[in-house]
């Protein structure tokens, strides 16, 4: 799950700074940078030149990292199908991802809050 997100992330985003990705995920970019460097090692991701920015690299998933992403996928929504199908309707699990986006957002925002403080 730890690579799943920031791969979800750049998957998402396209091409991107780790800063973005840190940004998606509300941590630091120290730790985000430090979680690209392992998805990289792994052959998932890969850092290219910034041709807009000399200072950032650009992050974009491999053919590797997008299987396994997908893969990775199909595997959450199965093990979050099993164990909230027996105790939440369908309703209620779209009324749950739609609650859980709206905090996650807050959340960007606060950060991006406290960044600009």
């Amino acid at each position: 799950m730890s690579r799943f997100e920031p791969m979800a992330v750049v998957d998402r985003l396209g091409s991107c700074r780790v800063f973005d990705v840190a940004s998606a995920l509300a941590i630091t970019v120290g730790g985000t940078s430090k979680l690209i460097d392992r998805i990289e090692k792994a052959g998932h991701c890969r850092r290219r030149n910034n041709p807009a920015d000399r200072r950032s690299s650009l992050v974009e998933l491999t053919a590797d990292g997008r299987n396994l992403l997908e893969r990775a996928r199909r595997t959450v929504e199965a093990e979050l199908d099993l164990r909230l199908s027996p105790v939440l309707t369908e309703q209620t699990t779209d009324d749950l991802m739609e609650l859980l986006g709206r905090l996650r957002n807050a959340g960007r925002s606060a950060a991006a809050a406290e960044r600009g403080s």
